[in-house]
């Protein structure tokens, strides 16, 4: 890391001895470090999905922090849902060393963008909420150091592009040199152009056709439970992982003596269970020969999509936020796991005081948008 800033690894040593610290530099990581943004240099980085882009932003924060020229950062991506995701991964990385805070997109006036809190912090809002603010406290511009546009491709979106755009090209015209700014995109075929309407030549392009994404490949699972991997031959396997599947003892139901187990020797059981192994590398198919299965992976594909286990927690993600952490803490507060969209506000009344005590350790934006519902 030293010879990516301008700090000596006496400054790193905490960070990387802990158990969140670097390992090792990515291809993708290392040439961020090469174009000095880790130095301060405004920049976009041009880099394919699932080369490590979390960590990237993480690290060009972590950088700003240790060197001291950055107090303030705010991130600005164009969906809640990746605003949720983003405001996690850095509660994840930074732990309570970092304030970490993330705005609804509740258009109220009596909105404070920062408070008195004179430590490091990180602010998480998608275009139009800072849209928004900026039109109510003007002096946010000055008060932030770093801005992190996530997903800037985004501003060639047809609906919300122009909001993107304009909010980019007014926090480019008036910050100083020495606040930096970072775009981050999969997908930007005129990067280049991007970067001299931006930056002009106060600013540099991360990017290498080399660094490819994840590849893929198909596997199989056998009989006897082994997956075989296979990517251009289809005759011969790459390898093979053995016996990957394992069963668990279910809990019994009420009035129930038989002893049942996950997964059964079925086909919609196995590719259940391998569902729930691999979503949580991205998106997962499944294909079922009868209509009937259809319901059961319906039933999955919820509690997949939200990453929870019960009813009542898919409830609270389907209505009032999209969080599987705190869905399944509310959950349960609640106690109960059977609990419908419909009946969802009535049980979070009845332990409302619990609830609230237990917001009070993330971000804002989960409090404000409950109290608004109730």
């Amino acid at each position: 890391m030293p010879n990516y800033t301008e700090l000596p690894s006496e400054k790193w040593r905490n960070y990387l001895r802990g158990k969140n610290g670097l390992k090792m530099l990515w291809p993708a990581q290392q040439l961020i470090g090469d174009s000095n943004i880790l130095r301060g240099m405004n920049g976009i980085v041009q880099l394919p999905t699932g080369v490590g882009k979390t960590k990237s932003i993480e690290l060009i924060i972590r950088s700003a922090f240790i060197e001291q020229r950055v107090s303030i950062v705010v991130i600005v991506a164009p969906l809640r849902a990746l605003c949720n995701e983003i405001t996690m991964d850095m509660i994840k990385a930074f732990g309570g060393e970092v304030k970490i805070n993330q705005f609804s997109d509740v258009l109220q006036e009596d909105v404070v963008f920062f408070d008195d809190y004179l430590g490091k912090q990180i602010v998480v809002c998608t275009p139009e909420k800072l849209s928004y603010v900026m039109h109510h406290q003007k002096d946010i511009i000055d008060m932030v150091d770093l801005f992190v546009f996530d997903e800037a491709h985004m501003f060639d979106d047809g609906v919300r592009g122009a909001v993107y755009e304009l909010l980019m090209t007014h926090i480019r015209s008036v910050t100083r040199k020495n606040q930096q700014i970072v775009l981050m995109s999969a997908v930007l075929p005129n990067a280049e152009e991007i970067k001299e309407w931006l930056f002009g030549q106060d600013g540099v392009l991360a990017t290498d056709p080399k660094i490819s994404s994840t590849p893929k490949s198909i596997a199989f699972v056998s009989n006897s439970s082994d997956m075989f991997y296979f990517s251009d031959n289809p005759s011969k396997y790459d390898y093979y992982i053995p016996r990957i599947i394992k069963k668990e003892k279910l809990k019994k139901k009420s009035k129930e003596l038989k002893d049942r187990f996950f997964p059964e020797n079925s086909s919609i059981d196995i590719a259940i269970f391998n569902t729930l192994k691999l979503c949580r590398n991205g998106g997962v198919a499944i294909y079922v020969g009868r209509q009937s299965s259809i319901i059961t992976v319906n039933i999955l594909q919820k509690r997949v999509k939200y990453g929870v286990a019960t009813k009542t927690a898919v409830s609270i993600c389907e209505t009032i936020f999209n969080d599987r952490v705190l869905a399944t803490k509310l959950t349960n507060i609640i106690g109960d796991d059977n609990i419908s969209s419909e009946k969802l506000l009535e049980a979070i009344k009845q332990n409302k005081e619990e609830i609230f005590s237990n917001l009070v350790q993330y971000p804002a934006y989960f409090e404000d948008r409950l109290k608004f519902l109730l």
